[in-house]
């Protein structure tokens, strides 16, 4: 496991509401570090799996030949407290923008849930009628990225993380 605690911090912030994020270089790469959570719903359990789901998917999803970022655990120091993270290789590059889905669907259709509605046929026809890459790509990577995120039993694939 990899200590990541000397690691140069960099601004950035990243979106989501599972743990704390902070953006690191490692080995001259810059990587996302997620701090699990706390278990607010099972109080015998000092922090949530959240960080393992994390590794696991992801290392899942490119086993099966469906890009997923590079993940692995690391150590960090963190309010003087070790903690293991999962580091996230940033996927992104200057001048790209990573955008949510919801906010795909708000520029598509006009929808009464803000863009984070599930009806499968809002979600269809935002997928067929943008603009940003092949739609028939897009709609095979999202009942791609379905049937695997059943399988594993991920809960936290959602249009802000797809």
């Amino acid at each position: 496991m990899m200590d990541l605690t000397n690691c140069i911090k960099k601004k950035k912030t990243f979106n989501g509401a599972n743990g704390t994020k902070i953006s690191v270089i490692y080995n001259g790469e810059q990587y996302m570090l997620k701090f699990p959570n706390l278990a607010y719903k099972n109080p015998r359990l000092h922090y949530s799996s959240s960080i393992i789901s994390e590794y696991i998917g992801s290392h899942i999803f490119n086993i099966i030949g469906i890009p997923a970022q590079e993940t692995y655990f690391g150590n960090y120091i963190y309010e003087g407290k070790k903690r293991i993270v999962v580091a996230c290789k940033d996927i992104t590059k200057p001048g790209v923008i990573i955008q949510d889905f919801a906010s795909l669907k708000n520029t598509i259709i006009d929808s009464s849930t803000n863009g984070y509605g599930t009806d499968i046929e809002e979600l269809m026809e935002v997928m067929r009628n943008q603009d940003q890459i092949d739609s028939m790509e897009l709609i095979n990577r999202f009942w791609d990225m379905f049937i695997v995120d059943a399988l594993i039993a991920t809960m936290d694939r959602h249009k802000v993380n797809w």
